[in-house]
C-alpha cells in the first residue's frame, strides 16, 4: 500500500511540474509521458521488476526497473537547451516512483529535440512491455 501511495503522489508531482489540467486539452508531450509513467508504474506494480536494456556495446541482462529508466535516460542524446528543463522533471518524477533516488546524465555531445526524446522512451518502454508479455 505505501508503494501505491507513493506512486500517486508521483503522479500528481508530475501533473503539477506539467502544469497537466483535466478540464483543459494537453500537448502531446504531456499525454506521451503520462504514458511513459503508465507503463512503468505498470512493470512495478505487477511485480515484473527486471527488464532487458537492448543498449548497443553491453551484454544484455536482467536488470531493476531502476537501472532500466536510469540507462533509458543516459542512452538518449541531450534535448535543446529550451526543453532540458521538461526533461529533467520528467526523470526527477520518474525518480520518485523507486526506492533509491538515482542520478542519470544526459550525454551532452549530440542535440535532440524533446519530441525525438519522447518518441525514443516510448518505443523503449513498449518494446520493454512487449518482451514481458512475450515472456510471461
Amino acid at each position: 500500500m505505501n508503494k501505491l501511495v507513493r506512486i500517486l503522489f508521483a503522479l500528481l508531482g508530475l501533473f503539477c511540474l506539467l502544469g497537466a489540467n483535466p478540464v483543459t486539452s494537453r500537448t502531446p508531450e504531456e499525454i506521451a509521458f503520462e504514458e511513459i509513467i503508465t507503463e512503468l508504474i505498470h512493470l512495478n506494480l505487477t511485480n515484473k521488476d527486471t527488464c532487458l536494456v537492448p543498449i548497443p556495446c553491453d551484454n544484455i541482462k536482467n536488470i531493476s526497473v531502476e537501472e532500466m529508466s536510469c540507462r533509458t535516460f543516459q542512452s538518449l542524446k541531450q534535448v535543446c537547451e529550451s526543453e532540458r528543463e521538461k526533461l529533467h522533471a520528467i526523470n526527477a518524477s520518474l525518480s520518485t516512483l523507486f526506492k533509491k533516488s538515482m542520478e542519470c546524465s544526459i550525454n551532452r555531445h549530440e542535440q535532440k529535440d524533446l519530441k525525438s526524446v519522447r518518441d525514443d522512451l516510448l518505443r523503449f518502454f513498449r518494446l520493454q512491455l512487449q518482451q514481458l508479455l512475450v515472456k510471461h
